[in-house]
């Protein structure tokens, strides 16, 4: 078997297994973890009657340390479960994927494996065009800090092109996946959630993808593209769920979430969930309102009327605090059947974890 022998592959492969990207709740601030104080390993510290203060004759145990601390201790063990677990699926993806081109490249008679990725990937790999820079530009203009096209030219199209060189990676890694029959069995930590909410697909599915999310956050415009292809893959196996999760102190996001929910109560929220989504970038009151009048079957005057009265706002902080209690700290993050999977993530990576519930559930 041919080894990898510098970075090149390495640097793909972990941009696509790191490349969870998420918009941060600015209001979580994770604390340092230590592992020995959230049990990592099974030691004295599990055991609720170690005395772990005295006052005097009076004994202090850590049952009743951790009584005290309820929540917050459950959601730090839950953050510190969530994490050793990405990080073993990044290593279980790092080493799968290797092993993949490695075989794929001895095959195909490749004395190196870096000259495989390179035929594979770097040479197929289109280079953006001028239109191509302007349009990402013009779309992200939120986001460019006020600087020119002629600024931003330049590391526009680098970016474009590292982003197709990453793509053509991903589909070369899930062509050698879908021949070799790669199965990922670690199970990872579930977390109970309640999947209430807008939706689509059937209510008896096999899996249910419940999305923390909101309309501002740039990762989560990216994320749709992907659960729309999920639901093009597997339209009678799998269940959405869509709850809201704006940033607490950003104004247009948060009306935007009530936009989302006011529509909802006429029936058409998937319609303005696409609508905001696509308009991210402009989301001021007046703006929302003008989208809503593109939307068909949805009545504006009763939608602007739930929307001033502030109707939906008790069920935006009603998501907001379900998802801070599932561990929320950043959008997207989606929960599949309870398995939390953050930020913007390849159709593959949920592939294996929605084939594998499926398996599970036969």
């Amino acid at each position: 078997m041919i080894l990898v022998r510098n970075s090149l592959i390495l640097t793909l492969a972990l941009s696509l297994a790191v490349g969870a990207l998420a918009c941060p709740d600015p209001d979580r601030r994770p604390e340092p973890l230590d592992a020995r104080d959230i049990g990592a390993e099974k030691t004295d510290l599990d055991d609720p009657s170690k005395v772990v203060a005295t006052v005097g004759d009076e004994k202090v145990t850590l049952g009743e340390v951790d009584e005290v601390l309820g929540e917050a201790l459950t959601r730090l063990r839950k953050e510190y479960e969530q994490q050793v677990h990405e990080l073993r699926m990044q290593g279980i993806d790092r080493l799968v994927s290797e092993k993949l081109l490695s075989e794929e490249a001895e095959r195909k008679g490749f004395e190196d494996i870096d000259a495989f990725v390179q035929e594979a990937v770097e040479r197929s790999a289109s280079y953006p065009t001028d239109e191509e820079a302007r349009e990402f530009f013009d779309e992200n203009q939120a986001m460019m800090g006020g600087q020119s096209f002629e600024e931003l030219q330049p590391r526009i199209m680098q970016w474009l092109h590292e982003k197709n060189k990453a793509e053509r990676f991903q589909s070369l890694i899930g062509d050698l996946t879908g021949k070799a029959e790669v199965r990922i069995r670690l199970q990872g930590p579930r977390t109970d959630v309640d999947p209430t909410g807008p939706s689509r697909g059937p209510d008896d599915a096999k899996v249910t993808i419940v999305e923390f999310s909101n309309f501002v956050c740039p990762f989560c415009r990216q994320a749709k593209d992907v659960m729309q292809q999920i639901e093009e893959q597997y339209p009678d196996e799998v269940r959405f769920v869509f709850r809201q999760f704006p940033p607490p102190n950003d104004e247009e996001a948060n009306r935007a979430s009530e936009a989302a929910l006011c529509a909802d109560e006429q029936g058409v929220f998937w319609a303005m969930h696409d609508v905001l989504f696509e308009h991210s970038d402009a989301l001021s009151t007046d703006a929302v309102k003008n989208y809503a009048g593109s939307i068909e079957g949805l009545d504006v005057e009763l939608f602007e009327t739930c929307l001033d009265e502030g109707r939906m706002r008790r069920h935006v902080m009603r998501d907001v605090m379900a998802g801070r209690e599932a561990g929320v700290d950043g959008a997207p993050i989606f929960f599949v059947n309870g398995i939390p999977v953050r930020g913007v993530r390849s159709f593959e990576a949920f592939k294996e974890i929605i084939d594998e519930e499926l398996r599970a559930a036969r």
